[in-house]
């Protein structure tokens, strides 16, 4: 096995790592009834622009919000909207709106180089859905 291949299995491995080691919705954020994210990826070296997909989180789904780049040669890139849905909660707020940009290496030879970052483009929509409380008669 090459050193890109033994790379490329260590950061597969962390991912599935971070993924096992997450808790449940439901026990980070016992208020939340839904998390709707909707994702639009964009870069143009790729087949991977303008690319959409809808999330749904639900109270047993694993908190884990990490969402690999779609430039398949990326290397440590990828996006993590953990923050932006911890600080939605946190303020009681139910949407919002933003782009993150890969910060990953756009392939093995510019990891190695330390040159050309990836840059792959994520516009995301984060819609939060509360639980209604039950106030009592």
């Amino acid at each position: 096995m090459g050193k890109e291949s033994k790379l490329r299995e260590k950061i597969a491995n962390d991912f599935w790592y971070g993924f096992q080691n997450t808790l449940q919705i439901i026990s980070i954020y016992p208020e939340v009834q839904e998390i709707i994210i909707n994702l639009t990826y964009n870069y143009d070296e790729y087949e991977c622009s303008n690319q959409e997909e809808t999330k749904i989180f639900t109270p047993d789904h694993k908190a884990f919000f990490k969402f690999e780049c779609k430039n398949k040669d990326c290397i440590y890139g990828g996006f993590n909207i953990s923050n932006e849905i911890f600080n939605l909660i946190n303020s009681k707020q139910e949407s919002q709106e933003g782009k993150l940009i890969c910060n990953g290496y756009q392939d093995y030879e510019s990891f190695v180089t330390k040159n050309y970052h990836c840059y792959c483009e994520l516009d995301y929509k984060i819609v939060i859905k509360y639980k209604i409380e039950n106030k009592g008669s």
